[in-house]
């Protein structure tokens, strides 16, 4: 199935997906985050709790197992992350406490599917956890006043100088830094080399145009002995990122309004409708109703030889080195963008980690966060960001341009060929739009996402999807400010 439309199987993007498998975030279309999986793992040094309301309050108060014996202050993490993406929690956190020796950090597993619930009526109670992972969007929580202002309780230059400035405004909101994300998304297409090379097209050659991209698709997609498509050469699904790639907008956050029917998110719209044109929309959704979900390993749609391109993030990178034929060749490029448009282009979002309104030690708490984004602890981060040990790989870009010039990532650009090209196209991107932190955000990804199917699969008209959705939100954001102030 294609990246998004399993990623909506798992979660719709509470601000990215996983299940056990690897991201993405995420947020709106991120790629899948593992922030969505349940359960807990006890794995490494950090003890885990799947959060009850019993469970949840008496290990805000435990001690941890890996903290020095000498701290002062315990601070309780909440976070949804389970298997391998917990190992790299628990690494994070038995490095902080390693350099803040006065602190200890408990680590909770909270399902992702009740940790918003489970987290305001902590802070409506009194009895909130001092940080947690937040990939749902931040700007309702700025809103009700259920998080706290970095800057408040922490001096930021030096996040200021860490964190890349267009990542540092993932966690802005009415002008005060609330988060920081532990890595940030890219999206990027992959090419399959070997399906060039079978279908007689230079496999070094990849598409410099979206006419190219679209010629290509055409000569790469086969079909069976019935007329059904076999492998389709590609197929634009993600209109976050390709209303992007086509200059648009989604949201002014200075007036507060929505802006899903951009022209130019129209634009790329009518342009993923045009395939369903071309190809017929029923054998589309018969193709994409018989592909296995992008966690499936050697089923994985683009492994598996399904497609010959496909936008995903920089975790791919890592699915393929584990699960590909040794023999698969890949290259990866930036989304073209349509004349006149500027490149590189990509749809973004982050992992985010706030500190929450009620902890008693919210300087320590906000010295937590900002260390979870590597201010402070540069060379750990680098290896902890990018899985060091038992899972290494890629997973999405590093949050600050000087992480490039760390040997450990250097070595993954050169183990993960393309992982470069991810980087690039965000931390030196032309355009960027990313998950706003505004309020009602999961609202928005749902409703843009389901308008976005309607005009592809033309149900609707482009327009009449994006002007709906719009307007929906619209009133959506509207009630929420007329409720809340501000």
């Amino acid at each position: 199935m294609d990246r998004r439309l399993s990623r909506r199987t798992v979660c719709r993007l509470g601000l990215v997906a996983g299940a056990g498998g690897v991201l993405a975030a995420c947020g709106a279309t991120p790629a899948p985050s593992p922030a969505q999986t349940t359960g807990a793992a006890t794995t490494g040094a950090t003890q885990a709790v799947q959060a009850t309301p019993q469970a949840v309050e008496a290990a805000t108060q435990a001690p941890s197992s890996n903290a020095g014996a000498t701290a002062k202050v315990t601070l309780s993490y909440w976070h949804s992350w389970t298997e391998q993406w917990e190992k790299m929690v628990i690494a994070h956190m038995s490095a902080f406490n390693e350099k803040n020796p006065d602190i200890k950090v408990n680590e909770i597993v909270v399902p992702g599917g009740e940790i918003e619930s489970k987290f305001l009526t902590a802070v409506a109670a009194g009895n909130p956890p001092d940080s947690m992972m937040v990939n749902w969007g931040i700007g309702g929580l700025v809103g009700q006043s259920a998080i706290l202002p970095l800057g408040d309780y922490v001096d930021l230059s030096a996040a200021k100088d860490w964190i890349h400035p267009m990542i540092y405004k993932y966690g802005v909101a009415d002008g005060k830094l609330y988060a920081t994300p532990y890595w940030a998304g890219s999206l990027c297409i992959i090419w399959n080399k070997n399906t060039f090379a079978l279908s007689g097209l230079d496999p070094e050659a990849p598409p410099k145009s979206l006419t190219e991209l679209d010629e290509l698709a055409d000569k790469l997609t086969t079909y069976d002995s019935r007329g059904n498509i076999s492998v389709m050469g590609f197929l634009p699904t993600d209109l976050f990122e390709w209303g992007t790639v086509y200059g648009g907008s989604f949201y002014n956050p200075d007036t507060r309004k929505i802006t899903a029917n951009d022209p130019k998110i129209q634009a790329a719209l009518e342009w993923e409708a045009s395939y369903s044109k071309k190809y017929d929309v029923k054998k589309i959704q018969a193709f994409q109703s018989g592909l296995a979900s992008e966690r499936a390993a050697t089923l994985d749609p683009l492994i598996s030889g399904k497609f010959a391109m496909q936008v995903h993030g920089p975790w791919k990178l890592g699915d393929i080195r584990k699960y590909g034929d040794p023999h698969f060749k890949w290259g990866v490029i930036a989304p073209p963008a349509p004349q006149g448009e500027q490149s590189p282009a990509t749809w973004s979002w982050g992992d985010m980690n706030i500190v929450a309104k009620g902890t008693k030690y919210p300087k320590d708490a906000a010295t937590l966060v900002l260390f979870l984004s590597g201010v402070g602890d540069p060379e750990g981060y680098a290896k902890r960001v990018h899985f060091d040990g038992e899972t290494y790989r890629p997973i999405n870009v590093p949050v600050s341009l000087k992480t490039l010039d760390d040997p450990f990532t250097k070595k993954m650009i050169e183990d993960f060929p393309g992982y470069d090209v991810f980087i690039n196209t965000l931390l030196q991107g032309k355009h960027i739009e990313y998950a706003y932190p505004m309020p009602v955000w999961s609202t928005y990804s749902d409703r843009f996402t389901a308008a976005e199917d309607k005009g592809r699969l033309m149900e609707q008209t482009p327009k009449e999807a994006l002007d709906a959705v719009t307007t929906e939100v619209q009133a959506a954001v509207d009630k929420w400010y007329q409720e809340h102030g501000g």
